[in-house]
């Protein structure tokens, strides 16, 4: 099993849809994982299911995004972060990814 370090953590806001915070953690496999540790609340009627929003974990206390491949460098987990918050956000207010 992989042992994980802390790489960086961070908030990003969507602009009028809220602000979500990401824990990086480097992997010994050399992966980067974007744990999500704040994010807003989905609406009545969203589906919250992994399928659905994109996250793995959802049973245990850290989910995360669910991206593949899964980056290899700190830049690109920060761009997935971003990347994965816009995308919920307009879930959250359209029900399309």
């Amino acid at each position: 099993m992989a042992t994980e370090s802390r790489a960086d953590s961070f908030w990003y806001d969507v602009y009028g849809r809220g602000s979500f915070h990401f824990t990086v953690m480097k992997r010994s496999d050399g992966e980067y994982r974007v744990y999500i540790d704040t994010q807003p609340s989905y609406p009545s009627g969203r589906s919250t299911s992994g399928h659905s929003t994109h996250r793995y974990g959802l049973g245990s206390s850290r989910p995360h995004i669910c991206y593949e491949p899964p980056p290899r460098t700190l830049k690109d987990a920060r761009t997935v972060a971003e990347s994965w918050a816009r995308h919920t956000a307009r879930y959250m207010g359209t029900g399309r990814w």
